[in-house]
């Protein structure tokens, strides 16, 4: 079993402003999270880093990037890390009786809620010669 994070972003104001300008608003969207692939993961990767006294990297060779997939008309990705592979991924994350909690999942979709996407879907509206 894996360790997967989940939320939903409202993008739907910048989703207007494309589907006003005749854009195809599933393959931007699409284009957009494979674009994000990179940095979400090393974001992950990131706070495994900096979290760790003594730095293996057997967790961080746990994390995984899925998508973007389909299922109706929600396109998503997921995120996370194998936990089947190697368990050490959920200790970090929400830590043990004799260990903090040091997550890098929680703390990555944080930013992409909150700061990440909009910084994204602006700099996809500006290639597009539109403005949010």
């Amino acid at each position: 079993m894996s360790m997967r994070g989940r939320m939903t972003l409202n993008v739907g104001p910048y989703l207007e402003i494309l589907a006003q300008a005749g854009r195809d608003v599933d393959q931007v969207v699409t284009d957009e999270l494979e674009n994000n692939k990179y940095g979400m993961t090393m974001m992950m990767w990131k706070y495994l880093r900096e979290s760790s006294e003594t730095w293996t990297g057997a967790t961080g060779r746990t994390l995984f990037f899925d998508g973007p997939q389909r299922d109706g008309n929600y396109i998503f990705i997921e995120i996370g890390a194998h936990t089947d592979v190697d368990p050490s991924a959920w200790y970090k994350e929400y830590g043990t009786p004799r260990q903090a909690a040091e997550p890098f999942l929680r703390p990555t979709l944080q930013y992409y809620r909150t700061k990440g996407i909009k910084i994204a879907m602006g700099i996809v509206l500006e290639s597009f010669g539109l403005t949010p």
